[in-house]
Formats: C-alpha cells, structure tokens, sequence
C-alpha cells in the first residue's frame, strides 16, 4: 500500500489523513507528490479528526433555521399582564364566529405574545407610504431616485411603524381590557393605566423585533426576511389541517384515508398548476442599437393574488353599511345580505365579476406600453414587433391575451378549495397556497444559485417585475448567474408589496460585469454598490 505524506495535499487537509493508492502507482493523484510504501498505522491515518467545513450556503441555511427557531420562541412569550387560562376559554367559546377561531389558531394570539402585532405595522406603514409617494413631491421624487431614493422611504416607513404599532397596541389593549372569558372573569389580571403603557410599549417592541429578525434572515440567511416569515406563519396551519382532517373522519362514515387522499390530491394538482403557471411567461422581444436581441418577460399571471384579495373585500362592504346604519331589518336588506353570504351561488358570481374587473385594472395599472417603450428609447432599445404593428399593440394583444388566462387561473385556485372544503372544518385559502409556492419558488432558486459555490453579492434593487425579468435575460445574454431575490412573491403582491424588494444578486467575481450591462442597459440609479453596500445582500 502506497501513502501520500505531502502535509499540503488536498485530500489531506479535506478528510484529514494521508491519500492511500493500491501497490504500483508512484504519484498521488491529487498533489502529484512520490508516494512512499512507509507503512502508516491507523492511529496515524486518524490521528488528526476530519475537519467539517461549511460552504456559504450551509453557513446561509443554519443562519435562517437560528432566526426562524428564535421567532418561534418568542412567539411563546406571552404579554404582560394576561389571564392565559381567561383566554383560552375566550376562544373556546361555541358561539364565536368561523374567522375569529380561525385566527385563535395562530400561535401569536393563541397565547397572546409579545409578536402579536406581527409584521402587520410595517406592511401597512409601508403601503401608505408608497400611495402617498405618488402624491407627496419629496416622497414622489424619493420614489423615482433608484436606490437612495427607497431607503430614505424605508426609513419614513419605520417611522410610520412605529405610529401605526402605538395605535393598533393601544386599540387592543383597549379591547383586551373590555373582553371576559366564559364565565364572565377579565382577562386582563390589574387593568388601568400603567397596564396599558406596558401593554403598548411592549407590542411596539414586538413589531420592531419581527421586523429585526426578518432583516437579518434577508442579510445572513437565504430568502427574503419578510417572505421567510410569512411562510414559518402557513405552516402550523398546513399541519393544523391536517390533524383536523383525521378529527373529522372519525366522526363521519368516511375513513380517514379517504380524507386525507382527497386532501392531498387536491393540494398537489393545485401546487401543480400554481408552479406552471407562475414560472410561465410570455416574451416580448427588444433589440438595442448595438446588436442586443433579448426579450421582456410578460408573466401568466400580471395581476397577482390582490384582485381576488379585493373582491372579496367589496363583497362585505354592502353588508357592513347596512349592519352600521341599522338598516339590517328591512326585507331588501336582508334578501341582500342572505344572496352574499359566503358559500351561495351569488357569493361566487359576484366574486368571480370583481376579480376579473380588478384583475383588468391591475394589469393597465401595472403593466403600462407607454412606460416600458419610454425605458427602452432611454438606452437605445425597441420592441421586435410584428411587420406592419405598432410596439405598444403589439403589447396590448399580448396583455389581451394574458390578461383572461391569469383571472381564470386566479379565480380557478382560489375556489376549488372552498367549494371543495366547503363543509369541512378548516380553512386552505388559495391565496394562502399561492403565497406559499411562490415564496418556496424563490428560496429553491437562491439555494440553486447558491449551490454552484462562491459568494453572492446585490448590485441592484428594483420594484419593477417586467425590468427585473428584462435584467435576468440581459445577464443571461452575458453568461453571468444571476438570482432575483422575492421575484415571485413580488409579483402577487405589486403595488401593496413594496416591503418586498427585488434584489439583484450576483457572483461577487462578476460584479464588474453586472454594472456594466445595468448601466448599460437599465438605470444607473438601481445600483447598489456605487453607495457602499456591497456587502448587504
């Protein structure tokens, strides 16, 4: 037996003892240093232990698995000053409505925790000022600045936080002090004054610790923070389902193979054609003035998850002004509240009408001929349309045809599981599975990139998906790896997500050649690194 005694030797310094080769070879394949027939015990070849090396991406993974155990954690907390027994039989009570024990489900009200409020406050915050920035001149300005102009809305936007964390912490406490457990006992153990500063000050703190650990998972971890969170939120409820669905066959004829059959063909057809149809997209072809041919991708589905969102919200609105008016006893009243009620015929109708009406608003609002022509003639780029058409129709008749394809597709994923689940005793919402596919559609793509090894860097931010997807296939063009970070989640969101950013990352050996096609191509002002933020990925 032939041993590499080279201390340099990769192999060596990998497993942690000496390369063995078979009798006859003179070299070591992996040095190229003379190999000795010395003979080597095994408590020589072992006396130095293997040596666990962790890659960026192991080191990424850890990282986000410590915060998302630490908010867990702190999901545990309980608030100050709360009968948790008073509250529990609170929420166990028969008479209260499907919604509020849904939400009695959720581990941060269950027990009533420090992270009550959740990320709510800062997503709220967040869109009001991004709505007021297209009004307000220095947010407008701030708005359209790239890069520097969004952190100092980020920065508004805490402050907002902040205010938004005061009132909502303050509303509840109200509520908390008002509320009483079955037999009449108060929840809250010493109400008043002091109870309630403690109380505020301490869901404030709580909003702002969510808001810490999802920018860390962002900067350390893998995924976007906020996303991530979002995501840890479905899945006591996914597993939650399922213990209710093995409950429910035991009291019905049914077995609970069958129930729980039927659940997963659901939910894995509905996955199915969730992932087919957000990695699907249409492509727009643009030439620049040098040559460049490549293409802006047109997602299936333009819109997002918001105008389902939506329509359902203008479904109560009838309903609740009658309710607040005191007009609930007249018979129109109640013939109208009776036809919208949730699961009738005309529930659906009416839903199905208004998510295609904010499904087409969306689409013009979001996806404007005039802006993106506009951004193209800034670099010197057009849009590849057919002989005789004109680019913007060219890309009205592509969003004509995208835009009924991605209301069906919507309308389809988030009904099927309320007419199927309609008479059992849990909640799958189809946004809900959407959100959750998409979220785990941009962690599988970073840890891809990932993969390959080396160090990803952000070189960009952008709010806009078509330009993101242009960027993609610009890189793509250049041989460059390149990982759009909240990509897909972005794109259900658009407008009422600008908490979650696109983000540009790349090898941090190409930086050089990301900026370059950026300036180039795009807008300088998207860049990051030219404010000494190369690190912040």
């Amino acid at each position: 037996m032939a041993f590499c005694l080279n201390p340099d030797c990769p192999h060596r310094k990998e497993m942690g003892y000496p390369a063995e080769f078979r009798q006859g070879i003179t070299h070591c394949s992996d040095c190229g240093s003379l190999l000795t027939e010395e003979i080597i015990g095994k408590e020589d070849i072992q006396k130095t232990p293997p040596r666990i090396t962790l890659t960026d991406l192991h080191k990424r993974v850890l990282y986000t698995i410590g915060f998302v155990l630490l908010y867990r954690v702190l999901l545990l907390i309980p608030a100050p000053g709360i009968d948790l027994q008073v509250l529990g039989s609170f929420f166990s009570d028969e008479q209260l409505n499907r919604f509020v024990r849904f939400l009695a489900s959720e581990p941060a009200l269950e027990r009533f925790s420090i992270l009550a409020l959740g990320i709510m406050p800062y997503i709220s915050a967040y869109i009001i000022v991004e709505i007021l920035s297209l009004f307000v001149p220095p947010l407008k300005s701030w708005r359209q600045g790239g890069y520097a102009g969004r952190i100092r809305i980020k920065e508004i936007a805490l402050f907002a936080t902040f205010l938004i964390a005061l009132v909502q912490g303050y509303g509840i406490t109200i509520g908390l002090e008002h509320m009483m457990g079955s037999a009449g006992e108060k929840i809250i153990r010493h109400p008043g004054l002091g109870f309630c500063l403690v109380m505020v000050l301490t869901l404030t703190t709580g909003a702002f610790l969510t808001i810490w650990i999802a920018e860390l998972i962002t900067r350390k971890g893998i995924g976007h923070g906020i996303s991530v969170l979002i995501f840890v939120g479905y899945g006591p409820r996914v597993f939650s389902n399922i213990l209710q669905i093995i409950f429910a066959s035991h009291e019905t004829s049914h077995s609970s193979l069958e129930y729980f059959l039927l659940f997963v063909v659901i939910v894995v057809a509905l996955t199915a054609l969730i992932v087919l149809m957000e990695k699907s997209y249409r492509k727009i072809p643009v030439r620049f003035s040098n040559g460049v041919e490549t293409y802006i991708p047109l997602k299936l589905t333009p819109a997002g998850i918001i105008p389902a969102s939506g329509g359902e919200f203008l479904i109560g609105i009838p309903i609740t002004i009658l309710g607040f008016t005191g007009m609930m006893g007249y018979k129109v009243s109640e013939k109208l509240s009776e036809a919208l009620v949730y699961g009738s015929i005309w529930y659906y109708i009416a839903h199905v009408i208004l998510t295609f009406f904010f499904y087409y608003l969306f689409v013009s609002f979001f996806y404007d001929p005039k802006e993106m022509i506009a951004v193209l003639k800034n670099k010197r780029g057009s849009i590849v349309s057919p002989p005789g058409e004109k680019d913007e129709h060219y890309i009205d008749k592509s969003l004509e045809f995208i835009f009924p394809l991605g209301a069906l597709y919507l309308i389809f994923i988030v009904f099927i599981p309320k007419i199927a689940f309609r008479f059992w005793p849990f909640i799958l919402g189809g946004t809900v599975l959407i959100t959750a596919v998409a979220i785990i559609l941009d962690l599988m793509e970073e840890v891809r990139i990932r993969g390959r090894g080396g160090n990803l860097v952000k070189v960009a931010e952008l709010h806009n998906v078509p330009m993101a997807g242009l960027l993609k296939s610009l890189f793509e063009q250049k041989g460059l790896p390149c990982y759009l970070r909240g990509y897909y989640h972005r794109a259900l969101l658009y407008f009422f997500g600008p908490y979650i950013e696109i983000s540009i990352l790349v090898p941090e050996d190409r930086i050089a050649v990301a900026v370059e096609v950026i300036e180039k191509y795009l807008d300088a002002n998207i860049l990051t690194v030219q404010y000494g933020r190369v690190s912040d990925v």
